[in-house]
């Protein structure tokens, strides 16, 4: 076995017991579709460019969520192994919604890279990065 993977195995072995010893109160999310809670419709956007229907998440949640899926996300799962309860979108909180528990700052088509490089390159987008 090369020291690579003997790092790699220790870090893991490290982490998992880090998680079971430790007790978190918040998670803060950033991300793209896969993370978003909500954000990208509570921004005014009117359809998903790709998905096209609005809203989803109502097959677990029996209602609509602005998620991505139709059912939970990975940080939901998150969530739920750590006994706190789903982030709501950071966009939620101006309507009153409280974050002690964390928030999630993710948004559907998000990018690390600033609209005007597109821009420059003459690539139209939907999608920013301002949150």
């Amino acid at each position: 076995m090369s020291i690579f993977m003997k790092i790699i195995i220790f870090f893991l072995i490290a982490f998992g017991f880090l998680s079971f010893v430790s007790s978190y109160n918040a998670i803060f999310s950033f991300g793209d579709s896969l993370a978003d809670t909500g954000n990208f419709l509570l921004s005014g956007a009117l359809a998903f460019p790709v998905i096209g229907k609005l809203p989803y998440g109502e097959t677990f949640f029996n209602h609509a969520t602005g998620r991505c899926s139709n059912g939970r996300l990975i940080v939901d799962f998150f969530a739920e192994a750590y006994g706190l309860p789903y982030l709501p979108p950071y966009l939620a909180l101006k309507n009153g919604i409280k974050s002690e528990n964390g928030v999630n700052f993710a948004t559907a088509g998000a990018t690390a890279i600033a609209a005007e490089y597109f821009y420059s390159k003459n690539i139209t987008i939907l999608w920013t990065n301002v949150w």
